[in-house]
């Protein structure tokens, strides 16, 4: 930021840093943000993989931009968990910026809210390993592990789900 300016190299960040915008809000008794679906206060935070793959699923979704590669493993997590909760509340979990309660959705399929928490942490693990960390062997390694725990856990909530509703379709996840 320049003299109160944002400068984007591209009008795909403006929709994607506006929906980060228009779903948060700071407590200050707190001293918290709330953001999509990640919150913390700077030294803990939780949730950012799944928010920032979340925003540009409705960045694409809504202002038709094609998906420029950016956040791609947390596009498709963001996918796979609006599949288990469904398009529109997901939608109004995301615009309220209530992670807790996505996570309560979620749990319906779960039954084990520490997993969950524990997902979201290894997704953002993924996170900084692909964007904050050098590309080494090592780190490419354990961002497949990474992935590797969290997609059985998503595919069991789905599973659950299509037990008790007939509109799952385990092919399509």
């Amino acid at each position: 930021m320049v003299d109160n300016e944002l400068l984007f190299t591209d009008k795909g960040s403006v929709y994607h840093e506006l929906f980060h915008l228009l779903s948060s809000t700071y407590d200050s008794e707190k001293k918290k943000v709330y953001s999509g679906f990640s919150q913390g206060n700077r030294r803990v935070d939780i949730g950012v993989a799944l928010n920032e793959g979340y925003t540009e699923l409705l960045s694409s979704r809504y202002f038709g931009n094609e998906n420029t590669g950016v956040y791609p493993i947390e596009v498709q997590m963001a996918i796979l968990i609006e599949k288990i909760v469904g398009e529109s509340t997901m939608e109004k979990l995301y615009s309220e910026a209530n992670l807790e309660g996505l996570i309560d959705e979620i749990d319906k399929y779960a039954n084990d809210r520490k997993s969950i928490l524990n997902t979201l942490i290894v997704l953002d693990r993924a996170h900084d390993l692909f964007y904050l960390c050098e590309e080494t062997t090592n780190n490419v390694l354990a961002l497949e592990e990474c992935l590797n725990a969290v997609t059985p856990f998503f595919l069991q909530c789905y599973l659950e789900k299509a037990k008790n509703d007939n509109s799952c379709n385990v092919k399509e996840f």
